[in-house]
């Protein structure tokens, strides 16, 4: 990953490299690279492709992306989906609000060459029932890095994930601890723990 004075992202991501343009003038957080999602996909990369008999892989499971449907909510300049796509993960849809949607596109076409094709995109607001209907649930994961900033975003997006997953399965909820960490937003995630 390199950072440069410019507001590109370049993340390498097996022989490819992706190209994340920010938008340093918008006011909306989507349109920054944050650092969960650049995180997410050099896990993915290192442990999606790794076998031992002699040490197995604990995520191989989790990360067989084999006929998976997934929806990254959320997702801003686009780089989790554009990262797990490239490690396999190929039926996804790239959703965030109206304002933050010019970005996702504008990274989308700007790595189209990388990519080998254009990812499907929809605008999504997390309380809007018709918007979640119409991504046409239930997908198989949720992908979601870096979303909440402010509690009282933590119920739309819990009901959100869980409507997406849909037949009352329980999405893998996994916060970053260092910057989504808060009590309140561990609570909703985790209930009970």
């Amino acid at each position: 990953m390199r950072f440069t004075d410019s507001p590109v992202v370049e993340l390498p991501v097996r022989d490819a490299v992706l190209s994340i343009q920010q938008d340093n003038g918008s006011m909306h957080v989507g349109t920054t690279v944050w650092p969960c999602s650049l995180v997410l996909v050099k896990f993915v990369e290192r442990w999606r492709t790794r076998t031992s008999s002699t040490d197995p892989n604990p995520y191989a499971a989790a990360l067989d992306f084999t006929n998976k449907r997934a929806v990254e909510i959320g997702a801003g300049c686009g780089v989790a989906s554009m990262g797990l796509h490239l490690l396999g993960l190929h039926d996804v849809v790239v959703t965030d609000i109206a304002p933050v949607m010019p970005a996702l596109k504008r990274n989308l076409k700007r790595n189209k060459s990388v990519l080998g094709k254009s990812l499907k995109t929809a605008q999504l607001y997390w309380t809007k029932p018709d918007q979640i209907n119409a991504l046409s649930p239930p997908f198989d994961l949720v992908i979601a890095t870096d979303v909440v900033y402010i509690e009282e975003s933590v119920g739309p997006l819990i009901s959100a994930m869980e409507a997406l997953v849909g037949d009352g399965r329980c999405p893998a909820r996994l916060p970053n601890p260092v910057s989504g960490g808060s009590p309140a937003v561990l609570g909703a995630l985790l209930p009970g723990f």
